[in-house]
Formats: structure tokens, sequence, C-alpha cells
């Protein structure tokens, strides 16, 4: 059985699929305990798109982590890019 998704993890990916729709999704990348944030758009033909959000490297200052602190913005830049692609 997996493991169930911390509280900030749930919330943070209902807020997005109320505020962007159903067929977007969030989840943490890579390696350790800190990981990048990936966030991934499922289009009605099946295909999907995924983009890292914010800076790649963990050694640059304004890397965005995949922690409940960083859930605000993950949710912010989510809604600004959705509204792009509408």
């Amino acid at each position: 059985m997996a493991d169930k998704s911390a509280k900030w993890i749930t919330t943070l990916r209902d807020g997005i699929q109320s505020e962007c729709g159903s067929g977007w999704m969030v989840r943490g990348v890579g390696n350790g305990l800190v990981q990048r944030v990936q966030l991934t758009v499922r289009f009605d033909d099946g295909s999907r798109s995924s983009i890292i959000l914010g800076p790649r490297a963990k050694s640059d200052p304004d890397f965005v982590p995949w922690v409940g602190a960083s859930s605000g913005w993950i949710l912010k830049m989510s809604r600004e890019i959705a509204q792009q692609m509408k």
C-alpha cells in the first residue's frame, strides 16, 4: 500500500485542481529530502506537458523546494501558467 501524502500536499493538489482544472498535477522530483517541483498538465487528447518550477539548481538562492512552505508560491505559479494557457 502506498504511503498517504502529507496534508500540505493533498491541500496543494486540491487547490491546483480547483483553480486550474482536473488535468493539472504537481509532485516533487529528485533524490533526497529537498526535491524540485514538477507541474504537469494532461490535455484532452491524453498528451502531457511538464515543467520544473523555479531554478533547477539547489545551489541557486531562489531554488523552490518541494516542502510545505513553498505551497503558496507553487499554487500561485500554477494559477498564472493556467491563465496564460487559456
